[in-house]
């Protein structure tokens, strides 16, 4: 269970990084 809870929390945190890169890709395009 524990494995499975810091994996949860790893995706969240890898999908809020890239959720912020492609915002700065973004503003780098316009």
């Amino acid at each position: 269970m524990s494995t499975f809870h810091n994996s949860l929390i790893l995706l969240m945190f890898v999908g809020k990084i890239k959720k912020e890169v492609n915002e700065h890709v973004y503003a780098a395009i316009i």
